[in-house]
């Protein structure tokens, strides 16, 4: 018998064990709980779990180890000997029983070497039917009576604790089924959401520039002299903007008019000895021929000498990049050299990538968000749009956009400005505008 304090101290730690077994939360850490935190109440050396499994004994928690492997002789070993004492039927199966580990093992390597003899039958009985779930306690010394009785205590309140979370697992309570109604409620919602009809949008480089400028193209073949006026400077209309060098042309001018009146010269000559000669008369329909193309020549050369002195063809900004780039720049004949462009008249140059193109009709809005000020959107209306891409100057391929300005005359922005537009086009609905990108990639790449 053991001592009175003992007793107590036993009585105590099994309450406490009880209260924690009640609260687990999961059997697994049940299973834990009670192969490790037993020994606590009556110390042994290694515990089994032992479960009902389709009417077998299965072991499925070991003392002191994580996991157990199914495929161990040890293991084996024990679920032989748990459904041999299951079937010889020893006593009151709900009570808890000690006996010698020879009595129902069989004569193996397992058993031989297997140090502790002395074992437990803890049976952890359900009141909604009976079960071969137990806990069999292993240990080197001999089973008192007094820990018998304090682990049948135990053993009940963790068969009790079993049952109730095997039970919330089995069984669908309200709250589950209202979190499933909420579920499909949710999922309901958002398929509703997701047909909600949308604009469609793309966001693009843009950069403000002149609508319809006039373009100054280089009339001549020739190198540059002199451009008078000052980048981004105004003119008007008939204002000298460039000139070239002219000494060729002045040259050629004044050798083409002195053949004029050389030619003038034999034409008269020709037309004075036509009264006296026949023969004479005959060389005046050629020396009026030769006159006409000497003129034609003289037409010409003062015409290309006129056209090394270019004037400004409208009124507005000379926009070019500066005088250093073209002074001294020899040029080709209808080679781009500036613009003029009226600064009340702006429009908007956007660069879609094909990637984002999307179905823009004339007419359609485009907000513009310049660098310089991007708190201030400015509405613009879509004019006209390419119909083939073309590359940029980053190289990539894009379709250009001409959008028209809303805003009046005193909030036009400067020309070469430049920022992000976003383009809307056509209405489609919200889960398509949200995972348009997502199925383009998919498509690309399964080709589904």
């Amino acid at each position: 018998m053991a001592p009175d304090g003992d007793r107590a101290a036993l009585l105590s730690t099994a309450l406490a064990l009880e209260m924690q077994a009640r609260q687990q939360s999961s059997a697994e850490a049940l299973r834990f709980f009670a192969v490790n935190e037993t020994r606590k109440a009556c110390p042994y050396l290694q515990a089994f779990l032992i479960e009902d499994s389709g009417g077998r004994p299965r072991v499925a928690a070991i003392s002191s180890i994580s996991s157990v492997d199914r495929d161990a002789p040890l293991v084996r070993t024990f679920e032989r000997l748990a459904a041999r004492f299951l079937d010889r039927k020893q006593g009151d199966p709900r009570k808890a029983q000690h006996f010698l580990l020879g009595a129902f093992a069989e004569d193996d390597d397992a058993t031989r070497d297997y140090p502790f003899k002395h074992l437990c039958w803890l049976p952890l009985p359900r009141r909604s039917a009976p079960t071969a779930d137990a806990l069999l306690l292993a240990r080197d010394t001999p089973w008192r009576q007094h820990e018998l009785a304090v682990l049948e205590a135990l053993g009940d309140a963790y068969g009790h604790a079993f049952e109730a979370l095997r039970s919330r697992a089995r069984v669908w309570p309200v709250t589950r089924k209202r979190r499933a109604l909420v579920y499909l409620a949710v999922i309901a919602a958002l398929a509703l959401v997701s047909l909600i009809p949308v604009r469609l949008t793309a966001l693009a480089p843009a950069e403000v520039v002149a609508a319809n400028p006039v373009v100054v193209a280089a009339p001549v073949d020739g190198v540059i002299a002199d451009l008078p006026v000052q980048p981004n400077a105004p003119v008007a209309e008939g204002d000298l903007v460039l000139t070239f060098v002219d000494t060729k042309f002045r040259n050629d001018a004044e050798v083409t008019a002195r053949n004029v009146v050389v030619a003038e010269a034999k034409h008269r000559r020709a037309v004075q000895g036509a009264f006296g000669s026949a023969r004479d008369n005959r060389e005046v329909a050629i020396a009026q021929a030769e006159l006409d193309v000497r003129k034609a020549e003289a037409a010409y050369a003062q015409d290309l000498l006129e056209r090394t002195r270019v004037r400004a063809g409208a009124t507005g900004l000379l926009l070019y990049s500066s005088k250093s780039d073209w002074i001294g720049r020899p040029v080709t004949t209808g080679e781009r050299i500036m613009e003029i462009a009226d600064s009340r008249k702006l429009e908007v140059r956007v660069d879609l990538p094909v990637s984002d193109v999307i179905t823009a009709k004339e007419g359609a809005r485009v907000v513009v968000y310049l660098d310089s000020d991007p708190l201030a959107p400015v509405e613009a209306v879509l004019v006209r749009a390419s119909y083939q891409a073309s590359v940029t100057g980053e190289g990539q391929y894009a379709f250009r956009l001409f959008a028209r300005l809303a805003a009046d005359g005193e909030q036009l922005p400067r020309i070469g400005t430049r920022g992000t537009a976003q383009v809307y086009g056509e209405r489609v609905s919200l889960f398509f505008y949200l995972f348009r990108r997502p199925i383009t990639a998919i498509r690309q790449r399964l080709g589904v």
